[in-house]
């Protein structure tokens, strides 16, 4: 008789297989486990080399930036996602004015953190550095969104009002760079020099009143030493003086020369003074003094490259000295 095979032989077989299926399912978990646990581990050292490196990019700064901005870009490469070293790294490019490479690595930035509203104010203020240095429209234009989306992103964020408000006015929206001045303005009434853009933007555009308006506003936040003076206290004299009040010009052209001390930063336009208050002091009736500030005006810019600049001006500080019964030369 040949032997049957009863119930309980595939049984075992059954639970034989289910044990295997198991085992292996087990397996499997653990596979993925160790895989995962390798690719946390692969992470964290990832994450903790791009820290070290941007601690030796830190020490390297000072006395070699280059090698600093090196290490802040490779650890970004290392570690997309610490927004910590991507400022590192922009500040650095900031700091050497690399204005294109500034723009790429702020683009980077904002991918590895789209709400950090810094890189975008970054990437807008390097490509408006780029326009400012011969750039066309289209270039201007490429600072707009940037600039736009770093306010969005922070409304504390005052500095990318004032950029949009250059950028706007060099694409010839001068009402948009009102609004945008105005908007800077509101947002950090402590800035002084906000007040001096906007006043002088509604005087170019004939609004007068409202420059005036806008100075008198800034002026009572102006504390000393502050470099905003010269530019509210000229503005201001200027103003004045299209209303006829020569007294009220007077006083502020001499606490724009007060303001800036010897003035004479080219960059700033701070020769000017002499010529302004030289002009309305030999006006007023204070001849020696005018014709000091006018020898000034006359050493320091038109005997320079500056002369042909101010070329209106020289030859109208002539002629009033020599009306005068002196001479500038």
């Amino acid at each position: 008789m040949k032997a049957r095979l009863g119930p309980s032989f595939g049984f075992l077989l059954d639970a034989s297989k289910h044990t295997m299926r198991k085992t292996l399912a087990s397996l499997f978990v653990v596979s993925l486990v160790s895989l995962a646990s390798l690719a946390t581990q692969g992470c964290s050292l990832s994450a903790k080399e791009a820290v070290e490196l941007a601690i030796e990019g830190d020490k390297a700064r000072g006395a070699n930036l280059d090698d600093a901005i090196s290490k802040y870009d490779q650890a970004t490469q290392i570690d997309p996602t610490n927004t910590l070293i991507h400022d590192k790294l922009l500040n650095a490019l900031k700091k050497k004015e690399d204005w294109a490479k500034l723009v790429q690595a702020a683009s980077r930035a904002e991918k590895a953190d789209p709400t950090r509203a810094s890189a975008f104010y970054m990437h807008g203020f390097a490509a408006r550095q780029l326009a400012e240095k011969g750039g066309g429209p289209g270039q201007w234009s490429d600072a707009r969104e940037p600039l736009e989306q770093a306010f969005a992103k922070d409304p504390n964020l005052a500095d990318a009002q004032f950029d949009l408000a250059e950028v706007l006015l060099n694409l010839d929206d001068e009402t948009g760079a009102l609004k945008a001045y105005t908007k800077a303005i509101e947002t950090n009434p402590e800035n002084t020099a906000y007040y001096g853009f906007l006043a002088q933007l509604y005087r170019e555009l004939g609004y007068n009143d409202l420059a005036e308006k806008v100075v008198r506003a800034g002026l009572p936040a102006v504390k000393a030493g502050d470099k905003a003076a010269f530019t509210l206290h000229s503005l201001l004299g200027d103003l004045m003086y299209k209303k006829s009040d020569k007294a009220a010009a007077l006083t502020e052209f001499g606490l724009a020369k007060q303001a800036c001390g010897e003035c004479t930063d080219p960059l700033k336009g701070e020769h000017i003074a002499f010529f302004n208050l030289g002009s309305l002091q030999v006006a007023t009736g204070d001849t020696t003094a005018g014709i000091g500030n006018l020898k000034k005006f006359n050493k320091l810019v038109c005997k320079s490259a500056m002369g042909l600049r101010y070329k209106n001006q020289c030859e109208a500080g002539r002629e009033i000295a020599t009306k005068a019964g002196g001479a500038v030369d």
